[in-house]
């Protein structure tokens, strides 16, 4: 199995570990995909980006929230019978945050300009959005999850050294915990910026 959109190579997973045989390539693969996942799910955000239609239902005339942003092919609006025969042009909207792209970021929302021709309908699945869509591209992903992406797979590769079937109690006085992973609070201060709230 390959990695598809790791956040973190085998090579340096491996030598991480000073690991030089290529016997268990296909696990230590999985356990940075899973952790790469992982990351995903706890930001609510991808940090690599993928080329896809979606479909939105805008509650507001002006202003569009949309999942991550990095580019447009095509934005169009539908009159209710989902041909979505009417394209926008790029004089139409804006993306925000305005300065997104220039920090790094992506967009959030699409706003209608002051001298466009359009207002977003409201209709369920009123607005047809094709673009990249994505935090960053893999290649740009931040540092900061790199670093929680090789965190968590070493996590996940040394919980195979613990005793089986420890989770935690106590034997007599003595406490036995095994924190969840992604309470583990370096990795939360490397994910917390961010963590995408809606």
């Amino acid at each position: 199995m390959a990695i598809t959109n790791g956040y973190i190579t085998l090579a340096e997973f491996k030598n991480e570990l000073n690991i030089t045989s290529n016997t268990n390539d296909s696990w230590h693969e999985d356990i940075i995909e899973a952790a790469s996942r992982l990351i995903d799910n706890h930001t609510g955000r991808r940090f690599y980006a993928t080329t896809e239609t979606r479909y939105y239902s805008p509650d507001q005339s002006y202003l569009l929230q949309v999942d991550d942003l990095l580019t447009v092919t095509t934005l169009k609006t539908d009159d209710s019978t989902r041909a979505y025969a009417t394209t926008w042009e790029t004089t139409d909207y804006d993306l925000h945050p305005l300065n997104a792209g220039a920090d790094g970021r992506p967009y959030t929302e699409i706003g209608t300009t002051v001298n466009g021709d359009y207002v977003f309908p409201h209709y369920i699945k009123g607005v047809e959005l094709a673009g990249s869509f994505g935090f960053c591209t893999l290649v740009n992903a931040p540092p900061d999850v790199k670093a929680a992406c090789m965190m968590l797979s070493l996590r996940v590769f040394k919980r195979y050294d613990t005793p089986l079937g420890v989770t935690g109690g106590s034997v007599g006085t003595q406490a036995i915990r095994i924190p969840s992973v992604i309470n583990d609070p370096d990795i939360v201060a490397l994910l917390t910026p961010y963590r995408r709230l809606v």
